[in-house]
């Protein structure tokens, strides 16, 4: 999802080109967005990149096994569910101690999502970030320090400090704000998902070259037929 103004420069190119939803990120293309851009990316199925404005972000890893961004400006939200359709805004399915790995650096720091959850980033000028864990779980390279939810962590080069949040740290601002209302919408278009449609869905695909292919591990990807911008 893309609002507002917001470029792309495509790994191995010196110009910046508008931003669109059709894009399939690279490993090396860097986004960024204007005073008045705001995106959305799937980094895999249940987790997204929201990305505020004046921010800046590369991605350095595409691949699902070592999964890694790097947000170089700005501010970002990182919202991580589940692979399978969300039934209501914020519902977490599955268990919330399944292991998982998506990997964010900045200039002063590198972490580790590993838990589902909700995190905020944040790249203060000059000289240090802030990692606002509400729920879910980080961990701190190269210490491997855990950072459960109801944390913030402000670190810099040398040295990092942790604290319970505060009540200024859970007010909602512009970009929470639009990330809750994407969440919204795309809890929307999944509940359109009937049980049975599903089903039917997977046991039309059952058979050993699903097997063989996917070694036991299934999935579909779904898109409305008439609203191809959620």
């Amino acid at each position: 999802a893309v609002t507002g103004r917001a470029g792309l420069r495509a790994h191995g190119d010196s110009e910046w080109q508008q931003l669109t939803i059709t894009e399939d990120l690279e490993t090396g293309d860097v986004v960024r967005t204007e005073l008045d851009g705001r995106i959305e990316l799937l980094l895999n199925p249940g987790s997204y990149l929201r990305i505020g404005e004046n921010s800046e972000i590369e991605l350095t890893d595409n691949s699902l096994e070592n999964l890694e961004v790097r947000l170089i400006r700005g501010t970002a939200i990182v919202e991580v569910t589940a692979a399978q359709p969300a039934r209501a805004v914020g519902e977490v399915t599955g268990a919330d101690d399944t292991e998982l790995l998506i990997n964010i650096t900045t200039p002063h720091t590198r972490m580790a999502i590993v838990r589902r959850g909700l995190y905020r980033v944040n790249v203060v000028p000059g000289d240090a970030t802030e990692l606002i864990v509400r729920k879910g779980r980080v961990l701190l390279g190269p210490s491997h320090t855990k950072i459960k939810g109801g944390n913030k962590v402000v670190l810099s080069d040398n040295s990092f400090s942790i604290a319970k949040l505060k009540k200024s740290d859970k007010t909602p601002d512009g970009l929470e704000d639009w990330s809750k209302g994407r969440a919204e919408t795309l809890a929307k278009v999944n509940s359109r998902l009937s049980a049975r449609a599903l089903t039917s869905l997977f046991a039309s695909y059952r058979g050993d070259w699903w097997l063989s292919n996917f070694s036991g591990r299934s999935g579909f990807w779904l898109f409305p037929a008439l609203r191809r911008e959620f």
